[in-house]
Formats: C-alpha cells, sequence, structure tokens
C-alpha cells in the first residue's frame, strides 16, 4: 500500500524538478489515490457512491433482499411473484431538480482590492472639478468673455456626487462583468450547475474544476466516483486539501481536442492502438455507459492530478532614491543581488512556500503538462497560501460517515418494495381472494 514515503521529495529548486522527478510525482500521487496503482482503481467509497446511484435508477440488488428472498439461506423458484422496484426516491429527486432550476440566477463583479475607495474617489473629484469648469465657462462667456468654449447647462456640485454615488461602477468591474457574462455562456454554466445538484442530491458529494485549457477557461463538473483526493480533517473544501487526483475516460478524439498543444505524433499513434486493456476500463467505468457493448469501446484513461509543491522566494527591501522610502519587492530563486544594491545596503531573504502543481497520464504511460498551475490562486496576506482548481465539499461528513437524500431514502424504498411484493404473494397465494366474510356479518 502507498505511503507519503513514495511521494518525491518537493522541497527542491526548480533547476532540479527535471523530468523524471515530475513524472514520478504524478505516478506517486495516483499510486497513493483509490483511482488506480495499489488500489486497482475500486473502492468501497466507490461502491457506495455506485449504490445511491443505482438506487436513484431504480436498480434492484438482490443483497439489500436477501433477508426476505433468502430467509433461510435458499430461494424457492417458480414463486407466483417478482421483486420489482416502485420509484419513490426518483420523483422527490427529480422536483428537487426542478425546483432549483426555476430558481434566479443572479450573480455581479465586485472589486475589492484596497484601492477601491482611492479610484472611487479620484473619478468623483475629476467629474465634480469637470462640474466646476463648466460654470466657471458658462459665467465668462455670459460676462462677455471669448473663452472659445461653448456654454453648457449643468447641474449643481451636490447633485453630481449624489448621482455619481448612485451610477458609480468601477472599469474593473465592468471588465470582469463582461468577462463573467462570456464565460457563463460559453462554459453553459447554468446547465452545469443543475448537473453539479444533481450529484449533490444522490451522492451527498459535488466537485468542480476550473482552469485554463488551449487558452480558453473551462469549467466541468466531476463525477463523484471519478476523484480522490486529501484534506485536514478540520477542512470542508477541497480547494485547500493538499492534493487532487481526477480520473476520465475518453475516446482518442476528445484527448486530442483538450491535449493536442502537448501531444507528440508518437502520442497520438499510441492513442490510435491504446497499450492498457480498454475492455477492463469499459468494464470498471460500465455504470458510465450502459448503452455500449465493451468489445468494440476504445476509451482511454485519463488521470490528473493537482498537488502541492514548495518552491523558494525572496524579500528584497531595498530603499527607493524617489521618495527615501523602504521598499519591499518579491522576486523568485533566479534573483541575483545587484552589486549597486548591496553597496546601498539591500538586504534580502529567503523562504519556501506552497506552490500548486499540475500533470496528466494518458493510457498508463504518456506524461503531459506537468508544471505549476499557470493561474494561482494565493492570498495577498500569506504568500505561501495557495489552493487547488479543484472546489468540492460534502453534505455532512463531519465526525461520522456521509450521507445523502437518497441514502436517507434507501430504507422507505427497500420497505415499500417489499410490502408490494408481500402483498403480490397475498392475492397469488388466496387465487385473487383476501378475505371471506360471513354474509351474514355484512
Amino acid at each position: 500500500m502507498s505511503t507519503y514515503q513514495n511521494i518525491p521529495r518537493q522541497k527542491l529548486p526548480l533547476s532540479k524538478k527535471n523530468k523524471k522527478w515530475r513524472e514520478d510525482c504524478v505516478e506517486a500521487y495516483v499510486n497513493l489515490s483509490t483511482l488506480g496503482g495499489y488500489h486497482g482503481g475500486s473502492s468501497s467509497r466507490r461502491d457506495e457512491l455506485q449504490r445511491l446511484y443505482d438506487f436513484y435508477n431504480g436498480e434492484i440488488s438482490d443483497e439489500d433482499y436477501n433477508y426476505v428472498l433468502k430467509p433461510y439461506g435458499k430461494t424457492r423458484k417458480n414463486f407466483p411473484s417478482k421483486l420489482r422496484n416502485y420509484p419513490i426516491i426518483k420523483p422527490i429527486i427529480d422536483l428537487l431538480l426542478g425546483e432549483k432550476s426555476k430558481r434566479p440566477f443572479n450573480y455581479t463583479v465586485a472589486v475589492t482590492n484596497g484601492d477601491v475607495v482611492t479610484e472611487k474617489a479620484k473619478a468623483k473629484n475629476k467629474i465634480i472639478l469637470d462640474n466646476l469648469h463648466q460654470q466657471f465657462i458658462n459665467q465668462l462667456n455670459q460676462s462677455g468673455m471669448q473663452t472659445g468654449v461653448p456654454s453648457q447647462e449643468v447641474e449643481l456640485p451636490q447633485q453630481i456626487a449624489e448621482l455619481f454615488e448612485r451610477t458609480y461602477k468601477d472599469n474593473r468591474a465592468i471588465i470582469g462583468q463582461h468577462a463573467m457574462n462570456y464565460i457563463l455562456q460559453q462554459q453553459e454554466v447554468h446547465d452545469k450547475l443543475q448537473k453539479a445538484w444533481f450529484h449533490f442530491l444522490i451522492s451527498g458529494e459535488v466537485y468542480t474544476e476550473r482552469g485554463v485549457r488551449n487558452e480558453e477557461p473551462f469549467y466541468d463538473i466531476l463525477n463523484p466516483l471519478d476523484i480522490d483526493y486529501d484534506l485536514d480533517p478540520d477542512l470542508e473544501f477541497v480547494e485547500d486539501g493538499d492534493w487532487a487526483v481526477i480520473r476520465r475516460y475518453s475516446h482518442p478524439s476528445t484527448i486530442i481536442d483538450n491535449y493536442h498543444d502537448s501531444l507528440k505524433d508518437s502520442h497520438i499513434n499510441q492513442l490510435e492502438n491504446p497499450t492498457q486493456n480498454t475492455i477492463d476500463s469499459w468494464l470498471m467505468h460500465k455504470s458510465q455507459t450502459p448503452d455500449k457493448d465493451p468489445w468494440r469501446s476504445r476509451l482511454v484513461e485519463t488521470i490528473t492530478v493537482y498537488w502541492k509543491s514548495r518552491r523558494k522566494i525572496g524579500f528584497l527591501q531595498f530603499m527607493d532614491p524617489n521618495t527615501g522610502q523602504i521598499e519591499e519587492l518579491e522576486v523568485d530563486e533566479t534573483f541575483r543581488m545587484p552589486a549597486e544594491l548591496k553597496e546601498q545596503g539591500a538586504q534580502l531573504s529567503w523562504i519556501w512556500v506552497n506552490e500548486v502543481w499540475e500533470g496528466t497520464r494518458i493510457d498508463g504511460d504518456i506524461f503531459i503538462d506537468i508544471n505549476p498551475v499557470i493561474n494561482q490562486r494565493g492570498s495577498l496576506d500569506n504568500p505561501s497560501k495557495c489552493k487547488l482548481p479543484v472546489n468540492g465539499r460534502r453534505y455532512s461528513d463531519i465526525n461520522s460517515a456521509n450521507i445523502s437524500l437518497v441514502s436517507l431514502g434507501i430504507p422507505y424504498q427497500l420497505n415499500y418494495n417489499i410490502y408490494k411484493y408481500r402483498l403480490e404473494l397475498a392475492i397469488a397465494r388466496s387465487k385473487d381472494i383476501i378475505a371471506q366474510f360471513d354474509i351474514n356479518m355484512i
């Protein structure tokens, strides 16, 4: 069984994080997860989640009814009744899905930078000064002086200030809003949020992945069966964890669409004839492709790994010759102190901080895109604090096993199916006569 001793050392300079180190990191985290390696791609958690999806779809497992169908360890043949599923869970889930789709999808972009107040004050001062300037020109024109600027009707400065407070929008917020509108439409976020709500109702777990792929932003809803991660017991969100592993089964055409910039000719040739057993991959993933023939399936395993590595950063303190104030600048590990700054008394201190890395393994031995994540979700206050590009949470896993709405309804579904089964047996035994009454009693 894999342990953290198998993970390569992370406190290394970037110059020593060579190709072998990067591939070993991806392989180590895959083996550490329950999606491959030592676990063989199966786990009790995955089996339990699969059971919840089967209950939603009305799939009957004989193991849930053994105490009814096999009370003495054996079952009788040619029974006049058959155990069937009478769905009471699915209509409830579908109702909640419909109610969620009717809720308003309101969103807005807000600027929270520290200079927001300053920028707003500058804009307010400018519009008031422009107003006063125009009033001054109007007065000069009325007195007969030739200003060369036509007079215009303007409001009082107090009214201008009130109007500004009601209508001011930061240009950065406007640009961000336009970008958000594009992403929401291009990525079909509204429909994907419905899918995320579907997973949350059934499994009690929901996970999303976002980032940049082929120079375009992407937002994906992850299947809870195909993600594994590790985070502190007191943390709630996956993005704050130490690592996350995502597995997908895709056709070669889909893989080329997503990673064509990183694939070589030899990689594409291998995708034409995958080295892994695609039939076994299909059987492992058959719950998601029930209508396909395994003998013609060409699904290829793709695993993406995110983990927190270490990087060395420096803080350079020097005196600004223009202001005479001490300035501090963050530099990377390749920075070398210039002689002139050293003579001026500049100081340089080094620390190690976290940095999120990513890597992808295709068909078991194709490693691509193993680099630091381009857009690090960091913090201005803590240079070491960073988040994984995977968001997610569980419904109720504090000091106990996680539950979901479907898991709460399973006992009622089982009892209802058993009741209908027993009722059908009783009708069959009585030959359609359930009870006999004396006619005098009637």
